[in-house]
């Protein structure tokens, strides 16, 4: 079937069958307008992952099992801190195979020079996210424990900086 007529004819007679079906699926949901079961279907999906899922986007979570690298996998070169209890942020949260997913950006990535063996951490926005499933990562800290806790950390020292301002215009 090169011909282009007969290419345009399957495509035309394979969207008439689409549209058959559509309206075949359009009428299991007659009992009401269809944004009601699509509205159904996202607070069915929220659930799912806001009472079910183990992390959230943005908790921290560590890796408290081995994973298996082998030498073929893209992963190889980053071995050396896809360990256990390494620490990493989640970034986003989903469902595959019957588990939850992650994907985990981690605190301590970095890549080591293959001439010169020096190893280079990785900054920021170039970091890269791993895909782990609830196998490999558990929560330690949740995306408010953490931030609140940095937020202390930050009025203790603007406090102490400020201590220290006032003696050193007493002096």
């Amino acid at each position: 079937m090169s011909n282009p007529t007969d290419k345009i004819k399957k495509y035309f007679a394979m969207q008439k069958e689409a549209f058959a079906k559509h309206k075949e699926a359009e009428a299991v949901l007659s009992g009401g307008p269809a944004s009601y079961y699509f509205d159904k279907v996202a607070e069915y999906s929220e659930a799912l992952f806001e009472r079910f899922a183990p992390f959230e986007i943005g908790d921290k979570v560590k890796i408290y099992k081995e994973i298996d690298i082998d030498n073929a996998s893209g992963w190889n070169s980053c071995r050396h801190f896809l360990i256990v209890d390494a620490i990493g942020e989640v970034m986003d949260v989903d469902y595959r195979g019957g588990k939850f997913t992650a994907d985990v950006m981690f605190d301590d990535e970095s890549w080591i020079n293959s001439h010169t063996k020096k190893v280079t951490p990785v900054e920021g926005k170039d970091r890269h996210t791993f895909c782990l499933s609830e196998r490999f990562v558990k929560k330690v800290l949740t995306r408010k424990t953490w931030k609140g806790k940095i937020n202390k950390l930050q009025r203790d020292l603007d406090s102490i900086r400020n201590e220290l301002g006032e003696e050193n215009q007493d002096e």
